[in-house]
């Protein structure tokens, strides 16, 4: 009669790839009808986990025995398959003594077997699930009611699991955060979202898109400074393109033929916004571009355009309220 040892009835493999066999270092009774019931294997491949059935996927040699066995897949693990082997025995009853009857000691030892057997999964489904360490003082860590969307966090004194809104639901609201590991208080983002001395933030919009507008009180020192450019495709734009001041700080278009431009993207009125554009003519040169009306030139007079081939003229415009004037500068010509 096989001894029932004190061997976690689970084990875990992580497979190099072209296994087929595969140990289980715990007893596994056959059941009733002979077979591995009390078995259960799982694959995990590519994060998917399957429950493996014999013997259409492996096969099992050495039930029964104190030492345990050895699966045989059908089909080679593949690098980095997860498998998964654990004793899972149903809680019944095994046999049943009739008075003044049979009283067998292979029996009896069995059925205590097949008890502790349970025991020890009872004891590793607990020790696998969330429990309180012994130094807690709750006595319960029951979990409330299930809500849709919501997510499990602990109350604001600890001592008790509640749910509350995800970013998925509908009614989330703001929440009191830390931003560092070291951070001791906990407050709205906007709160805790300050880089160092002299550095201000102000909330923008509040309660629609919001933004944050940083201050400095003192001139910060930058290094390795880059502006975002939009090249508009790389070709030529047409007789009509769209500035998009949102989009980057600088443009460059190439002319192809007479262009009308219009520019979009201004931020609200009260914040300056400023763009560089570069305008190349094509091979042929001759284009002329029309500017939007609501760009202003240095004494009231547009500067004039070069039209010779492949040659580039630069510009730069500003605007302090909300694009409804774009001053403009020709800040060169004729590159």
């Amino acid at each position: 009669m096989p001894e029932l040892s004190d061997v976690e009835p689970r084990i875990q493999y992580t497979a190099n790839g072209g296994e087929t066999e595969f140990d289980f270092p715990f007893l596994v009774y056959s059941d009733a009808e002979g077979s591995s019931s009390h078995l259960i294997v799982i694959r995990v491949r590519d994060g998917e986990p399957e429950t493996l059935a014999t013997p259409a996927d492996y096969s099992v040699a050495d039930l029964d025995e104190e030492d345990g066995g050895t699966i045989t897949l059908e089909e080679a693990a593949e690098a980095d398959d997860i498998y998964i082997l654990y004793r899972e025995v149903p809680i019944e009853t095994f046999f049943s003594f009739a008075t003044a009857g049979d009283y067998f000691a292979e029996d009896v030892n069995k059925q205590n077997n097949l008890i502790l057997q349970i025991l020890q999964q009872l004891a590793l489904a607990i020790s696998r699930s969330a429990t309180l360490p012994p130094e807690s003082t709750l006595e319960s860590l029951a979990l409330p009611s299930p809500e849709a969307l919501k997510l499990l966090r602990w109350n604001s004194d600890a001592s008790a699991l509640e749910n509350t809104p995800s970013p998925d639901a509908g009614d989330f609201t703001d929440q009191l955060a830390k931003v560092s590991a070291n951070d001791t208080n906990a407050r709205y983002l906007a709160q805790k979202l300050v880089a160092g001395n002299n550095v201000t933030l102000t909330e923008l919009n509040d309660g629609a898109d919001e933004t944050l507008r940083i201050a400095f009180a003192s001139n910060p020192l930058l290094a390795g400074y880059t502006e975002t450019v939009d090249l508009h495709g790389s070709a030529a734009v047409g007789a009509t393109e769209t500035i998009d001041a949102s989009t980057a700080n600088v443009h460059k278009i190439i002319l192809d033929v007479n262009c009308t431009l219009t520019f979009s993207g201004a931020p609200t009125a009260g914040v300056s916004a400023a763009f560089t554009l570069f305008v190349t003519q094509d091979s042929s040169g001759g284009n002329t571009i029309t500017w939007p009306a609501s760009v202003a030139w240095e004494g009231g007079v547009e500067p004039p355009q070069t039209t010779t081939a492949n040659k580039t003229d630069i510009y730069t415009f500003s605007t302090l309220n909300a694009g409804t004037t774009w001053y403009g500068f020709n800040a060169g010509r004729n590159f």
